[in-house]
């Protein structure tokens, strides 16, 4: 008879024991609940290009945390852990590709180099003529049909021959006021040329200024070994790369410092 009456209840508590045992289970340590401790995250660098011509830039975005993501810890070692995701992260690449152009006998990228790695030309490197300016600036000896681009601790970036003209543009001190990627001689359109930096104005009224060595009908008017005649109507022709040096090296606003 007392059986018979404690069956019911007996039978009850076991009912409301296997409701409870999950909400137990899933606060128990060690599991994996929002709350348990010891959880840790795993991150990988992804690599980048080490290109002295390419620079390659990353950028992950965290993982979606939401409904669609699972989580889960795997047992192992003491104070090792990994997290896996349903959702993997999203990457974006950028690349920027600059040009290469040499630079003392090295070779440097403009824009983006350096000039405090570098203080002191090694002997071989022609100096600049005497009472020449300070600071960073271009120095253009029209005797020498030489240019030098100086930085403001004295290091010298380049120096490279150009063809120019003895009497124009004056001795003085300049700005590059103006430049352009790709123009052409005003008395004669068939006569163009890459890389302008204008710093002064010719007799006529028309921009002198140093650029690439210009082409008519598709020949280039001079040769490279010709570099360092007055061979110009008064612009500063340069080697291609020497051009392109300068176009990068030179904003608006760099002092030009014409000498004998």
């Amino acid at each position: 008879m007392r059986w018979t009456r404690r069956a019911p209840a007996f039978a009850a508590l076991v009912v409301v024991a296997l409701a409870t045992a999950p909400a137990a289970l899933a606060q128990a340590p060690g599991t994996d609940a929002p709350s348990a401790p010891g959880r840790s995250t795993t991150t990988t660098a992804l690599p980048t290009s080490t290109d002295p011509t390419t620079t390659e830039t990353t950028t992950t975005a965290p993982p979606d945390t939401g409904a669609g993501a699972a989580t889960s810890n795997a047992p192992g070692k003491a104070g090792r852990g990994s997290t896996t995701t349903s959702n993997p992260p999203r990457s974006t690449t950028t690349t920027t590709t600059t040009i290469l152009a040499v630079a003392s006998g090295t070779w440097i990228t403009a824009p983006g180099y350096n000039p405090d790695w570098h203080s002191i030309n090694p002997p071989w490197v022609l100096k600049p003529p005497p009472d020449s300016g300070e600071g960073r600036r271009i120095v253009y000896s029209k005797f020498q049909q030489r240019v030098w681009l100086m930085e403001d601790n004295g290091y010298i970036t380049n120096t490279h021959l150009v063809s120019g003209r003895y009497d124009i543009p004056a001795f003085g001190v300049y700005q590059v006021y103006s430049k352009s990627l790709s123009t052409f001689a005003t008395h004669n359109p068939s006569i163009i040329w890459n890389y302008m930096v204008r710093f002064a104005v010719g007799p006529q009224g028309g921009g002198i200024g140093l650029h690439e060595i210009p082409t008519q009908y598709g020949r280039p008017v001079q040769t490279v070994e010709q570099l360092g005649q007055p061979l110009s109507g008064g612009c500063l022709r340069q080697a291609h790369d020497d051009a392109v040096l300068v176009w990068n090296w030179a904003p608006v606003g760099t002092t030009v410092v014409v000498v004998p």
